[in-house]
């Protein structure tokens, strides 16, 4: 018998029939996967803090229409205070008449700098932003979804391959918040099955977003120097790849060839995508990281010279 895990069906959910609620969607990736999301018919709610940057981006998403009547609106909010995102799922549900049942978890930031040389603030700033942000939004938008009686509903979490064992030097403030929407999808995968409710994370590598370019403002000689080995991707192909992956049932869902072997030698417990690609993947992991690992050591420790001079 072949099971699921072996073959991956490519079945395309029925976005159609869903209200996504998209945080961070005033650019970037949120702003990209929103734009998707209307493409396939899906009535959508952008949610960020900045109105002017919201206006225009629902200016953008409406070019994408697909029927008259599809509804795109958005909703101010700092995510992460509870009240004004159970507020702003609220609005959203009242706006559109209808129950937001897909939530993508867009919004993020990254503040990367040494440890040592880094301000109480950027720690505080990238965990509110990164993880409560998600925490409050899924809290939210599942309390809502349950409330409603609504079923088939996805919630979409995103980390990042520094969400994985990885330790890139540099991203002490980031890294930390990425690790913790790992762990809350670890939980709600099986927990909001009650539910029937289907929980994804996405694990992308670089993005080049507007955030990218201020990341890099303060980001290390060194970080910059590692991270230039490999090719980011735009917002539209991390969007693309995201809801492929949600198409798929995918829980953990990456969008290329290095993502996929950090995920599969950092697995764990968590379900395969498809059980004989990830094995292969994780052969070639368990050969490569070692060797990796010797190579980050080494440049770290070149720069320590650097530093002392």
């Amino acid at each position: 018998m072949i099971t699921k895990n072996i073959v991956n069906y490519d079945k395309k959910v029925d976005i159609l029939l869903h209200h996504s609620f998209v945080t961070g969607g005033s650019q970037g990736l949120g702003l990209s996967t929103a734009i998707e999301l209307i493409k396939r018919g899906s009535n959508v709610t952008i949610c960020a803090r900045n109105k002017s940057k919201l206006s225009k981006a629902v200016d953008e998403l409406t070019k994408y229409k697909v029927y008259d009547d599809q509804y795109i609106g958005y909703t101010i909010a700092d995510l992460s205070d509870y009240s004004q995102t159970i507020s702003a799922l609220n609005k959203a549900k009242r706006d559109s008449g209808e129950t937001p049942s897909m939530i993508f978890c867009c919004a993020g930031c990254s503040t990367p700098g040494w440890f040592a040389e880094m301000s109480v603030d950027n720690f505080m700033k990238d965990m509110q932003t990164n993880y409560y942000s998600a925490l409050w939004t899924v809290k939210a938008a599942t309390s809502i979804i349950i409330q409603d009686g609504i079923k088939d509903s996805h919630v979409t979490l995103v980390s990042s391959v520094l969400g994985f064992p990885l330790g890139l030097p540099g991203y002490s403030s980031y890294t930390p918040s990425k690790h913790a929407i790992r762990g809350l999808g670890d939980t709600l995968r099986t927990e909001l099955q009650l539910y029937d409710i289907r929980t994804h994370v996405y694990f992308p590598g670089t993005i080049y977003t507007p955030g990218y370019e201020t990341e890099n403002e303060t980001k290390p000689a060194l970080t910059k120097k590692i991270e230039g080995a490999a090719d980011g991707l735009t917002p539209q192909e991390c969007a693309i790849a995201l809801l492929k992956g949600i198409d798929k049932d995918e829980y953990q869902i990456t969008s290329d060839f290095v993502g996929s072997l950090i995920k599969n030698i950092s697995r764990g417990a968590s379900p395969t995508n498809n059980i004989l690609i990830d094995t292969f993947y994780l052969l070639i992991a368990a050969i490569a990281f070692p060797f990796w690992r010797i190579y980050m050591d080494y440049l770290v420790k070149s720069e320590k010279k650097v530093k002392n001079h």
